[in-house]
């Protein structure tokens, strides 16, 4: 049901605004892939009379309308591979090396030493070069901090 709540107001602003109300279904996480998902989700829609202007095409499994598809994320892969290698040709991006498990330690190490967690400080000084399945992390200034006296 939240997922509901998630796309009204989207669908609220495109409605307002003029603007079209793009249907996209994230199916990337294949852990989490629940058979027939996608049909509740737009079955609901539907019903709530939340009508799509570009996305999946209702009761025709497969089917796709619009100008800015794919609309199913996994089929999408090669333009965000693409993006990504522009990030970070651009050096506003970065691979980053470390596990989901080290970046925990990182941040309980600094949680015991009572001190701000940023996973900037520890990945973005010397990156190694991104591969496919590997994190990829946006470059942020880094932080200074400013003494008055």
């Amino acid at each position: 049901m939240l997922e509901m709540f998630e796309a009204l107001y989207p669908y609220l602003i495109a409605k307002q605004t003029g603007g079209d109300f793009i249907l996209r279904i994230e199916d990337t996480d294949q852990a989490r892939f629940v058979e027939g998902a996608e049909d509740l989700i737009l079955d609901t829609l539907k019903w709530l009379s939340l009508d799509w202007n570009e996305g999946p095409i209702y009761g025709e499994k497969g089917q796709e309308s619009g100008g800015f598809g794919p609309y199913h994320q996994t089929n999408r892969r090669e333009i965000y591979l693409d993006w990504a290698r522009k990030l970070i040709e651009k050096g506003l991006a970065y691979a980053d090396p470390y596990s989901p498990e080290e970046v925990e330690e990182f941040r309980n190490k600094a949680k015991a030493e009572k001190r701000a967690f940023y996973i900037v400080n520890i990945a973005q000084k010397n990156p190694p070069e991104w591969k496919i399945g590997m994190p990829l992390r946006f470059k942020t200034p880094e932080i200074k901090t400013l003494h008055l006296a």
